[in-house]
């Protein structure tokens, strides 16, 4: 299997997991509280990944900064909307999650309610992660068997 489709896999058990936690609802526990913070992490590395590229401003690990923004402009597209789908839109949808994943850690109970925003994000950011995924296996596989093929 190519990295790619690895971290591809990786990016959609990662979502699958918040998804998860948020449909559990209810007391949010050491390890909840851990994905919660995973995920204000993964915003603040597409905030820098924003800042490398439009000031070129370099930040600690810009390659995966950049990744995780391109990554999260992939997803806002698929995300319907009555709004031009803008940087100004990206701005608004993360800022939202980050609201929404602050006030679930700040008052320690998960309600799927009160996180639309972040539910919908990350079920988009699960089937685009699976779909590039299946992509990237599926490409692997066909150049394998061509390899395979020539060979004989």
């Amino acid at each position: 299997m190519s990295t790619e489709a690895t971290n591809q896999l990786k990016q959609s058990f990662f979502a699958d997991r918040i998804l998860d936690t948020i449909h559990e609802e209810g007391k949010l526990d050491k390890s909840k509280r851990e994905l919660f913070e995973r995920i204000l992490e993964y915003l603040e590395n597409v905030k820098n990944g924003e800042s490398e590229l439009e000031n070129g401003s370099l930040v600690e690990n810009p390659f995966e900064s950049i990744k995780a923004y391109r990554n999260a402009f992939q997803i806002m597209t698929l995300i319907p909307c009555d709004e031009e789908k803008n940087k100004i839109f990206l701005k608004k949808l993360l800022k939202n999650i980050k609201n929404e994943v602050k006030t679930t850690i700040s008052t320690k109970t998960i309600n799927s309610q009160n996180m639309k925003t972040t539910k919908e994000y990350f079920t988009e950011a699960y089937n685009l992660a699976m779909s590039e995924s299946s992509y990237q296996l599926m490409d692997s596989l066909e150049t394998d068997n061509w390899k395979n093929h020539s060979l004989s």
